[in-house]
């Protein structure tokens, strides 16, 4: 034995073990950094997959990622894979390119990045909507006065799932297919049936269904009345660089659209109404309309004695989120001013009585309407907008009693907060209102002979 010193031989033998065991350590790092950069580039793909991911694939794992993104980082990235997956570009107010998609040049249609918080919002608030008001919004797209059933649109969307299923490689099935397993995530199954007075869609299944219709319209628009080609601005402003000069063609849409059109045949606007009403629609997710005062509300007449009744009734604006200080210098919506989060002061109001209320009549046939001293048209800085009314008294009064009923809408124009840089159509698109039901009793009084002929009620 040989004492303060390695064998030879064993020294051999130790060096060449710890040579594997140092080889094996080095291979298994390469196989770990391997696998973490196909990990990283794979994430870094979205969840959109590969260009060889079929649709159907694509839109299981984009509705997965959407149900279970829960903050707002999330979100976010859950949007614009959805958006990269659809072609639909993203840009920053001051026309800084985030994410391109098929969009020809400033005026055409893509989101700015408020656009997908705003809906990334609207997702964590769960605001949904039914098939019947998707129905209301879209008679907008109509012309000559026509209007389209909820029902008619629910058979719409469900044979365009139906043909998506049935054609799960074509690119015009993603969206479908993406609305459809957003909903099995909400428990139902659009490729079958939905509710048409639940509120069922949330609001990335309202923007995909609206953009679908409506870019496979402004694309008919295109085909009949193309545009000139412009040229690509080759300056470094933000505002032409980032634009291609051809028009989009936004292929990725048109199942539902293509149904849209054969079954309804509506009269083609122009372009810009399309875009707008897309644009407007996610305006719309950002202002709540609440309503002030009783849904239900009752006046008598006035008889000798007591003075007739009254009451009041009002809608308050209000801006949800806080998207900062944001006035838009770029694109579509170029010198829009975001209103701060809270109360929204001097939006635009309209109190009318419904076309659709046939059994009702006038409020003022029984009383007079008047408007607190901001008036009803505008709201004023609380975001509130009133309506007084005080019934007449009975010498007015010629009937022999009578309950008279009917509602009026105060519908809400809340694209004049964002400067009504865009077309009021949005707001037909996506209407906001508050409809309360109001009542009046008349009191009749007839003559009766006594010492004071008095009239007794």
């Amino acid at each position: 034995m040989q004492v303060g010193g390695t064998p030879k031989r064993g020294l051999e033998r130790w060096t060449s073990r710890a040579r594997l065991r140092v080889g094996g350590v080095l291979a298994g790092a390469a196989l770990v950094v391997a696998l973490s950069i196909g990990a990283v580039a794979w994430a870094n793909s979205g969840a959109s997959g590969s260009a060889t991911t079929s649709p159907a694939a694509k839109a299981k794992a984009l509705a997965n990622e959407v149900a279970h993104a829960k903050t707002k980082t999330a979100r976010s990235r859950a949007l614009r894979d959805v958006m990269r997956a659809v072609n639909i570009g993203i840009y920053k107010p001051n026309g800084a390119r985030i994410l391109r998609g098929d969009e020809s040049g400033r005026q055409d249609f893509y989101l700015y990045n408020f656009d997908v918080e705003i809906l990334g919002d609207a997702l964590a608030h769960g605001k949904e909507t039914s098939v019947n008001n998707a129905a209301q919004g879209l008679s907008s797209l109509l012309g000559n006065g026509k209007t389209v059933s909820g029902s008619k649109i629910r058979s719409i969307l469900v044979q365009g799932v139906k043909s998506a299923e049935q054609n799960p490689t074509s690119s015009q099935s993603l969206v479908p297919l993406l609305v459809r397993d957003l909903g099995l995530h909400h428990g139902y199954d659009l490729g079958q049936t939905v509710s048409l007075t639940k509120p069922s869609l949330d609001a990335l299944q309202q923007f995909l269904i609206n953009a679908d219709i409506s870019l496979t319209l402004l694309r008919d628009v295109r085909q009949q009345s193309p545009a000139p080609t412009l040229p690509v601005q080759a300056s470094g402003h933000p505002c032409d660089s980032n634009f291609a000069g051809a028009a989009g063609t936004f292929s990725k849409f048109g199942k539902w659209g293509l149904g849209f059109i054969k079954d309804l045949s509506p009269v083609l606007k122009k372009a810009g109404v399309y875009i707008d009403g897309i644009q407007g629609s996610i305006l719309a997710f950002s202002v709540d309309i609440q309503g002030l005062g009783k849904y239900r509300v009752h006046a008598d007449t006035g008889t000798p004695g007591h003075a007739p009744g009254e009451f009041k009734v009002g809608l308050k604006a209000v801006m949800r989120d806080d998207l900062g200080t944001t006035l838009v210098k770029c694109g579509k919506l170029a010198g829009m001013e975001i209103p701060p989060k809270g109360p929204i002061e001097d939006m635009k109001v309209t109190w009318l009585r419904p076309e659709d209320d046939i059994y009702g009549s006038d409020l003022d046939q029984w009383g007079t309407v008047t408007c607190p001293k901001v008036g009803c048209k505008k709201t004023d800085g609380q975001g509130e907008s009133w309506i007084h009314f005080k019934a007449m008294s009975y010498s007015a009064v010629y009937d022999s009693g009578l309950l008279a009923t009917g509602h009026f809408d105060g519908i809400a124009n809340y694209l004049t907060s964002f400067g009504n840089v865009i077309g009021v159509v949005d707001e037909y698109l996506v209407p906001k209102d508050y409809t309360p039901h109001w009542s009046v009793l008349t009191h009749p009084c007839s003559p009766y002979a006594g010492p004071a002929a008095a009239p007794k009620c």
